[in-house]
């Protein structure tokens, strides 16, 4: 199994500026078989493979300027 895989997300303005400040990262994780565990703290998250299989880590982000929030997510595989 892959060991711990680090992931960052930074948010940026209608500007095209970074947003350091008044920004909720919202991390998840979704597959059919459980493929591991993702641990997240602000803009920061880490995923811990569990069980082979495919599935996809996703963060939501809400900025002040934005009416919407931001999904971006990043489809994954776990191998042997």
């Amino acid at each position: 199994m892959q060991k711990q895989i680090n992931l960052s997300a930074l948010a940026y303005d209608i500007k095209n500026n970074p947003v350091y400040g008044n920004v909720k990262y919202k991390w998840g994780i979704s597959s059919n078989n459980g493929i591991g565990i993702l641990d997240s703290k602000d803009n920061i998250a880490s995923f811990f493979p569990k069980k082979i299989g495919k599935g996809n880590i996703y963060v939501y982000i809400e900025e002040k300027c934005r009416k919407k929030p931001v999904y971006k997510g990043i489809d994954v595989m776990v191998k042997k």
